[in-house]
């Protein structure tokens, strides 16, 4: 990452969001805190997102958009954005998940409050792919609300079986403790997230707020719903591995209910998803004609 010269950089790594990423522009710039950058690099899409977006973000000079001379697949394209960032904090911004106003401002104020908060995370609406509300305020499952010892939030984590941190949309993190844990690995599948949250809590605590700042899009097409079934097993393997750290506290018997839970979870996304995926059917065949 280069020299710090904004307060927050929003890093946006796109591809194939020609339906959604005006939409997440939209919501960016409407932020309340307005000293940020946004960094939108595109993984080669084959649809019209780089041309959506730069209309979006139209002659706004906190935007840069991007494209790789290849594709580089989900994590290495994160750790592309990201190189990019000159922020203090950094918010990885998935293309089609939306940020409320306040979202930045609320965030910034915890991490400048919390001196020692490797991250702060908040809760999320998520939505079918019309934009309404499935499941409203979820996250921070098994969190204290305010500040929270990294190892807690980790054992955390394995209790629920889940990350309770929400996606990278609504958590914010201190370019500092990104330093601290290095670059996004994709050794669990699609857990780039949840994996790059248990090393960087090793060092560093997190701050919980009480708040709804954004909206993750459970959109049958994409990416994290395309790889749910394969969740639990990643799951159940990055559990596995934090339990083997003895200096995390992780008995066998809360391993073993975090197995189980496991289970229960992906059953859970498979079925949101299949609710996103119905209404969105329904939705269609009411529009065609007879």
């Amino acid at each position: 990452m280069t020299s710090t010269s904004v307060t927050v950089s929003v890093c946006i790594p796109a591809y194939a969001a020609q339906d959604f990423i005006a939409a997440t522009v939209a919501s960016l710039r409407a932020q309340t805190f307005s000293d940020f950058e946004a960094i939108l690099v595109d993984d080669c899409s084959p649809d019209r997102t780089v041309e959506v977006a730069r209309r979006a973000a139209g002659d706004d000079p906190r935007f840069t958009i991007a494209v790789n001379e290849r594709n580089l697949g989900p994590a290495e394209n994160w750790n592309e954005v990201v190189a990019r960032a000159r922020g203090r904090y950094v918010k990885v911004l998935c293309s089609d998940d939306l940020l409320t106003p306040d979202c930045l401002e609320r965030q910034v104020a915890a991490l400048d409050t919390y001196p020692s908060a490797g991250m702060t995370c908040a809760r999320r609406n998520v939505l079918d792919a019309r934009g309404r509300v499935l499941f409203a305020n979820r996250g921070l499952q098994g969190l204290r609300i305010g500040l929270m010892n990294g190892d807690a939030a980790i054992r955390a984590m394995v209790r629920v079986a889940t990350t309770p941190f929400g996606e990278p949309s609504v958590v914010l993190l201190r370019r500092s403790a990104m330093t601290d844990a290095g670059p996004f690995t994709d050794r669990y599948g699609t857990l780039i997230d949840c994996e790059y949250y248990a090393r960087l809590l090793r060092t560093w605590d997190v701050v919980s707020l009480d708040a709804t700042l954004g909206a993750f899009l459970a959109r049958p097409a994409s990416w994290s719903a395309r790889s749910h079934r394969d969740q639990a097993g990643q799951c159940r393997a990055l559990f596995r591995e934090l339990a083997a750290d003895p200096d995390l506290g992780i008995s066998r018997r809360l391993l073993w209910q975090s197995m189980v839970r496991t289970t229960v979870n992906s059953a859970a996304r498979r079925l949101a998803f299949s609710l996103a995926s119905s209404r969105l059917h329904a939705r269609f065949s009411r529009a065609q004609p007879r």
